[in-house]
């Protein structure tokens, strides 16, 4: 019978060949040179097409003010001035759709200058010599570059270039859209600057910039955005309180246009200073209008209570003891003068 005397027992040894492994490993060195290669290549072609990315900051000043018509503890319901989270009001105020539709329209942001890069269109808001003017109860193409090519101070050649069979328009009236047939192909126009151009899909005018030089044989794209689309994307502005005070605010943002930055923060900061101003000047109107209504409410109601009061006397023959006194008076004194 068999015994656990009777078994050897044989320690495990690793027979794993590490030498070996690495001379295989090393016999594919030219399929990792190249991939390092072709990793390294790829990544320069991206970083060269790629934009630089500005960042531009804003500061605001947030004061609470004291109601101008009342003291701290006036208690009234009409009376809305008090303390309130202002900053948070107008944090929330900076990051609403209304507020950046004002400032989207007032710069018209939906319109994108554009040049040819190196490699690809890049911004050109602020360098472009010229401005459109979109009408905008008519139909405009969108999402499409229209190439701008001056021909010579006055005169400049549109022309697009239609990959598909349809184009979508835009009407920045009413804020709506539809489909219209195009053909494949590029259509090219000539007209004057300044003149109003009236296409099944552009309607607009082309007008120079008051300090454009040297502009003749330059091209330009222009592209015209959904307005919503552009509105949500300014909507993303970063609003946060400084670190060197909770009343501070600070507007930051990333792009690749640093003129463009420039004008929306001022832009935003100045319909926030008009909206501000707005309301101060509404709740100061609105204020005098309570007073005086109140006023002509009290003066009626005291105008009853004095017609009521004569009708009380004459009813129950009551006389004015200070109308008697008066006449006695004067008897008095002319009985002093006799």
């Amino acid at each position: 019978m068999l015994d656990t005397k009777d078994f050897s027992f044989f320690e495990n040894q690793n027979n794993f060949d590490f030498k070996g492994f690495l001379v295989k490993i090393l016999s594919y060195w030219k399929w990792f040179l190249g991939s390092i290669i072709v990793c390294m290549f790829i990544a320069y072609q991206i970083n060269i097409r790629k934009e630089k990315i500005y960042g531009m900051e804003s500061l605001i000043a947030v004061r609470e003010e004291s109601n101008p018509f009342f003291t701290s503890n006036t208690s009234l319901v009409f009376n809305w001035g008090g303390a309130s989270d202002k900053v948070q009001t107008i944090i929330t105020t900076l990051k609403s759709r209304s507020h950046n539709e004002i400032a989207v329209a007032g710069l018209e942001f939906y319109v994108d200058y554009l040049k040819q890069g190196k490699y690809n269109l890049i911004d050109a808001y602020g360098e472009a010599p010229f401005k459109v003017s979109v009408d905008k109860s008519k139909g405009q193409l969108a999402g499409i570059p229209i190439k701008i090519r001056f021909i010579s101070e006055s005169v400049y050649e549109l022309s697009v270039v239609f990959e598909e069979n349809t184009a979508t328009l835009l009407n920045y009236f009413d804020d709506s859209s539809r489909q219209i047939a195009v053909g494949q192909e590029e259509i090219k126009k000539t007209f004057k600057v300044g003149q109003q151009v009236s296409l099944p899909f552009l309607n607009w005018k082309l007008e120079m910039k008051p300090d454009a030089s040297s502009y003749k044989g330059s091209e330009y794209f222009v592209r015209l955005n959904n307005f919503n689309a552009v509105v949500d994307k300014y909507r993303s502005v970063n609003v946060d309180t400084d670190s060197k005070g909770s009343s501070i605010l600070k507007l930051s943002m990333q792009g690749t246009n640093k003129a463009r930055m420039v004008d929306y923060l001022n832009t935003t900061v100045e319909v926030l200073k008009k909206n501000q101003l707005d309301s101060k000047n509404q709740f100061a109107i609105n204020t005098i209008a309570f007073i005086d209504s109140t006023l002509v409410a009290m003066g009626a109601e005291m105008d009853g209570v004095e017609s009521e009061l004569r009708e009380f006397r004459k009813d129950k023959n009551v006389f004015s003891l200070e109308s008697g006194g008066e006449k006695i008076s004067e008897q008095l004194v002319g009985l002093d003068i006799e």
